[in-house]
């Protein structure tokens, strides 16, 4: 019932779209849609438009790629999109690579990464960095590596992903150790993705020592691994 409702609701908002031809207003109900977990609705609203719109499409895949139960149909909407006119942009691509990595779809991410590389958006910071991170909770750390190395600019966002594809792999510290010891200007992300890699290798008294040299250790951001570590080093675990 409730599904035959939306569906019915979704019928009149599209003619009236259709007549107003309202970029703000679509994009307000593709935001408004997603947060109440209506993605067809969503989907129905980007295609409305006689011309396929990139910030409206935007909108919706950075919209979805922020409910973890949405991620999926932010790629949904992408393939969807891919056989139209559209052309994508560099807003697209880090929001698409954030879903990939939310749901650890190495498959669908390597596919969007020969995107990137055929459409020319390599040497764009956001998108490496996005890039580097979706390779890093797949557990890829070679690719991550390889994405990071042939970067030709860098910023914090960049080395703090490697650094936390280190820490989620937990198998290269000493490359990790390297990446940290190079970072420029390091943050309490640096410093808590070298803790993390330490505890995912088992090496929980590296874990504390490091932890006991952190600047900001009262704003550190803990997961559930780091935070237990550091209990039991504040508790004299060594």
């Amino acid at each position: 019932m409730e599904r035959r409702s939306e569906i019915e609701h979704v019928d009149v908002v599209y003619s009236l779209l259709r007549s107003c031809n309202s970029l703000f207003l679509a994009s307000c109900l593709v935001d408004l849609y997603a947060s109440l977990s209506f993605p067809h609705s969503a989907h129905v609203i980007v295609s409305s438009f006689s011309r396929p719109n990139i910030y409206l499409f935007n909108r919706a895949i950075r919209t979805f790629s922020k409910i973890p139960p949405l991620c999926l149909e932010s790629l949904r909407l992408y393939y969807h999109m891919v056989g139209s006119s559209i052309k994508f942009d560099n807003f697209t691509y880090p929001f698409l690579l954030n879903s990939c990595a939310a749901l650890c779809d190495l498959s669908s991410g390597t596919e969007i990464h020969g995107r990137i590389v055929k459409n020319g958006f390599c040497s764009c910071i956001p998108v490496s960095n996005a890039l580097i991170d979706m390779y890093g909770e797949c557990k890829e750390l070679g690719c991550a590596r390889i994405v990071f190395d042939e970067m030709r600019q860098r910023d914090v966002v960049s080395y703090n992903a490697l650094l936390g594809a280190h820490g989620r792999d937990g198998k290269d510290m000493l490359g990790a150790q390297m990446v940290f010891d190079g970072t420029p200007v390091r943050n309490v992300i640096s410093w808590n993705a070298l803790v993390v890699g330490d505890v995912n290798s088992g090496d929980l008294s590296s874990a504390g020592e490091i932890f006991d040299e952190m600047p900001d250790r009262n704003i550190v951001t803990l997961d559930n691994n780091a935070s237990w570590i550091y209990e039991k080093w504040a508790s004299g675990f060594g």
